[in-house]
């Protein structure tokens, strides 16, 4: 439609008013996206003195302070924020509230809300904020509780999948979901989730790699873990924890043993106290037959870490000969204690794996051990409790893989599942 000069005037009077405030707000993005920027590099001092009111820098810098650093408010998103979203803006006068939401690579958006002044009248500076929460943090929070302290695995997935729909694009949700089921012995259920956490972002994400290579663990496919601990890795390069995890992967698979402690090593480079990467060094040192070097790590662990029971079990089985692991192999098997007897005979070997009295005796152990778990898995299998009973099957096929009665109730576990619907 033309329009005559009557009707542009009109037009020009109506944008100018739907626009007022423009100039405002777009100074109010400005300064959040600013300060967003300089704590996503770390740069404290240089968003406090640019973007924060003096009001909120003395609140900073006081004893008393709520927000005792910028960088403790915003720890869960120093140097990972993707892009700042500023909706909701409102300016009255010289102040204003407004309500960024933070965008993570792998998908978790946290919200918050922001207040501004114009200080001495000129410009726009934060002058607080309030807490910022990930968009299903709540019932996130939730489900991990029922699966970590009740081990309810149907409640933790209805808060899972109320999470989920709270933000359908975090990746991070999923992989908590894929930890719990792996947590909860429901490898089906963690394979998918992580599976679904990758596709997202395949070289975003390192979680849901690390819970994929646990299932492609449990099931014995080691060049499948393996590819998927170096992917995670691969994602994220500066994390100590990461390069543990093969290191651990290659050290208690005896394979790579030189890789293992190159491995462990990078991490301790990154994180120098890290007790469970020590602890990793010296199981990696142990099983290349240096047992000196691997009790000066397992040395340093346990003092870092006292109470830590994995870290002295390590400790203990180095520092303790073959001779007395047989010693307490044969009292453990006398009382009936079958689990711990095969724990002592594999130690045993790992010292010696020439020694003849630890192979006999734990292969005569392994199908009594295995007997004992069948036993267990049809006591939850009769319940119900399937995912258990599962893993009561997989032990008794780890002592004993001809074990007939093991193979036959995993596969019939396998089909209620499937006729039922259960994961």
């Amino acid at each position: 439609m033309r329009c005559n000069g009557f009707c542009r005037v009109a037009m020009i009077s109506l944008a100018l008013s739907l626009c007022v405030g423009c100039t405002s707000r777009s100074k109010v993005d400005s300064v959040i996206q600013g300060f967003f920027s300089e704590v996503n590099q770390s740069n404290f001092e240089t968003a406090k003195s640019n973007y924060l009111s003096t009001t909120l820098i003395n609140t900073l810098n006081s004893p008393q302070a709520s927000h005792t650093s910028i960088q403790k408010s915003f720890e869960n998103v120093v140097g990972n924020i993707k892009s700042v979203e500023v909706a909701g803006v409102g300016v009255k006068g010289e102040v204003a509230t407004a309500a960024p939401l933070l965008l993570m690579p792998w998908g978790t958006k946290y919200s918050g809300r922001m207040e501004l002044i114009k200080e001495s009248g000129k410009e726009w500076k934060i002058s607080d904020w309030e807490e910022f929460k990930a968009l299903g943090s709540e019932h996130l929070s939730m489900a991990l509780r029922q699966c970590f302290q009740f081990h309810k695995e149907a409640e933790a997935a209805s808060e899972f999948q109320a999470a989920f729909a709270e933000n359908s694009k975090d990746a991070a949700t999923l992989s908590d979901w894929g930890f719990c089921s792996l947590a909860l012995g429901n490898l089906a259920a963690a394979e998918e989730k992580s599976k679904q956490a990758i596709a997202m972002y395949p070289d975003v994400v390192w979680d849901a790699y690390e819970v994929l290579a646990e299932v492609y663990l449990k099931k014995g496919d080691l060049p499948s873990a393996e590819k998927a601990l170096k992917k995670a890795i691969s994602n994220k390069p500066d994390d100590a924890t990461l390069y543990n995890s093969l290191a651990w992967f290659y050290a208690d698979n005896a394979m790579k043993i030189d890789q293992a402690i190159e491995l462990a090593q990078k991490g301790l480079s990154l994180s120098p106290d890290n007790a469970l990467i020590l602890d990793t060094l010296g199981w990696a040192y142990y099983r290349k037959g240096e047992r000196t070097e691997a009790l000066q790590s397992l040395t340093r662990a346990r003092a870092k870490e006292p109470n830590n029971a994995k870290i002295r079990a390590h400790y203990e089985e180095v520092s303790t000969t073959a001779e007395v692991h047989m010693a307490r192999a044969l009292q453990f098997s006398n009382n009936g204690r079958l689990d711990q007897a095969m724990g002592e005979c594999d130690a045993a070997l790992r010292q010696e794996p020439n020694n003849d009295q630890a192979k006999n005796l734990k292969a005569t152990l392994g199908k009594q051990a295995a007997a004992q778990h069948v036993a267990s898995a049809k006591q939850e299998f009769d319940k119900q409790q399937y995912n258990p009973a599962m893993t009561e099957c997989d032990t008794a096929l780890r002592y004993d893989p001809k074990n007939t009665d093991a193979a036959t109730l995993k596969a019939k576990i396998a089909e209620v599942k499937k006729v039922l619907g259960v994961q």
